[in-house]
């Protein structure tokens, strides 16, 4: 007799994360037992299996499988960017979501996004340094294109993105070349 289950979240205040292994009995008496994981960190994405006996010494095995997940949250990308005045020019926005994001929204300046930008979503591996060793994540690029950028583009262009565990927002201003 297996069960799976898959956990998508850990107590961010301890650090840790509880499973419960529930067994009915005949009569229907109930016995759970709890697997507590303390310190819990990425890397601890696996499969526990749990096996005890009961009643008539016949084995029983629990399958759980774990998998971390957070809200999104906003890496790799510049708070200010600069651009040429009737240049072309993207704004590169790097997130990580597990699980995948449901939403995202544009904001130019606390407005939503006028249709002229042209915009795209694609996965895409990041690599960070984190103190001194190199960490790749899957994730995914946001690109905002705008055409022959213009004084009317300058402006603070916001992300919004949401998963089912929350939301995080990227802000980056965008201003002509030269200017701070």
């Amino acid at each position: 007799m297996g069960e799976e289950r898959t956990i998508l979240s850990k107590n961010e205040e301890l650090n840790t994360a509880e499973f419960e292994f529930s067994v009915a009995y005949t009569g229907h008496l109930k016995q759970a037992i709890y697997l507590r994981i303390y310190n819990i960190t990425w890397e601890d994405e696996k499969i526990f299996e749990c096996y005890y006996t009961f009643q008539n010494n016949k084995p029983i095995e629990y399958d759980y499988s774990i998998q971390l997940a957070n809200s999104p949250i906003c890496i790799q990308h510049t708070r200010n960017q600069h651009s040429i005045p009737g240049a072309n020019t993207s704004i590169g926005i790097h997130v990580y979501s597990k699980p995948k994001y449901l939403t995202i929204y544009y904001r130019k300046d606390d407005n939503e996004l006028d249709l002229k930008y042209n915009s795209t979503v694609s996965e895409k591996n990041i690599s960070l340094d984190i103190y001194n060793v190199t960490v790749t994540v899957g994730g995914y690029e946001i690109i905002i294109k705008i055409t022959e950028f213009s004084e009317e583009d300058v402006g603070n262009y916001t992300v919004d993105i949401t998963n089912e565990f929350g939301y995080s927002n990227c802000t980056v201003r965008l201003l002509p070349k030269g200017k701070q």
